[in-house]
Parts: C-alpha cells; sequence; structure tokens
C-alpha cells in the first residue's frame, strides 16, 4: 500500500501540467506593482511638465504687467492673482492642489515659485506610501527678465 501511495507521489512531481500556472500566479502581483508604478510615474513626469510650463507662463506674463507704484518695486495685485489663476487652471486637470504661490516683480524681472500637491493612489497598493492617501509635493521657480517699455501705472487722479 506504501508502494502504491509512492508511485502516486512520484508521478505527481513529475506532471508538469500546471507548471505554467503556478508561475503565472507567482509572477501576477510583481507584474502588477511594476505596471502600477510605471502609470504613476508617467503621470507624475505630465504633472511636473504641467506645472513647469504654468510656473513659466505665469513668470512671463508678470514681467510683461505694468508696475503699480513710480519706484518699479510692485505690481498691482491683480496682476498676481491672474497669474496664480493661470497656474491654477493648468494644474486642474492634475487632480493637484495649490500648496503654496509667491509671485514677485520689480523692474529687472519676474519671479514665480508654486508648490503643488499630488495624489498617487495606485502607489499605496503597492506599499510604497503608508498613508490612506498618499501624495507627493511638487515645487517650480521660474525667473523672467522683465523687457519692454516698462509702463508704470499711475493712479487716476493722483
Amino acid at each position: 500500500m506504501t508502494h502504491k501511495y509512492m508511485l502516486l507521489l512520484r508521478n505527481a512531481m513529475q506532471d508538469r501540467a500546471g507548471s505554467a500556472t503556478v508561475e503565472f500566479v507567482l509572477a501576477l502581483p510583481i507584474l502588477l506593482a511594476l505596471m502600477a508604478f510605471a502609470v504613476q510615474y508617467g503621470n507624475a513626469l505630465s504633472i511636473r511638465n504641467n506645472l513647469d510650463v504654468a510656473t513659466r507662463d505665469a513668470a512671463r506674463y508678470l514681467a510683461r504687467t505694468p508696475l503699480s507704484d513710480s519706484s518699479g518695486a510692485t505690481i498691482h495685485p491683480s496682476f498676481t492673482l491672474k497669474s496664480r489663476q493661470m497656474v491654477e487652471q493648468r494644474v486642474l486637470n492634475t487632480k493637484s492642489t495649490i500648496t503654496s504661490f509667491s509671485a514677485t516683480s520689480d523692474q529687472t524681472g519676474a519671479n514665480v515659485q508654486v508648490t503643488i500637491s499630488v495624489p498617487f493612489p495606485l502607489l499605496a497598493w503597492i506599499g510604497l506610501f503608508d498613508t490612506a492617501s498618499p501624495s507627493m509635493s511638487m515645487s517650480s521657480s521660474e525667473y523672467w527678465v522683465r523687457t519692454g517699455d516698462r509702463i508704470i501705472m499711475v493712479p487716476v487722479g493722483g
């Protein structure tokens, strides 16, 4: 009787019919993790590109706006607000949120610094983040030289 079980066990060990299935089941989690990482990495590159373009556009816009005082040291707050809206509109589709925005301009140039928080939900599935809603911070800074006629706005009646 023992000989019969040994014979069945030896035949089962030599049978290769299910080995491809077992290998696939073992490799599937690794392949899914690699795919999730590749998708999120591509998404991060796209968001980073949008952030850089938005920051550059905002700095270029501020470099062309008129200065609001006679010393040429500041710009009107409405132009700063418009430059922030330009950045917000560009990163709106990326589900990112602006965590800090700084825009300054003087007679020589305009400087814009933006930091956004970017959600990465797929990376939590593969264990790269401990929190339930993982996010990363991305920053971009752009300096644009002021060119043109250096127009200075003068308040009406003053």
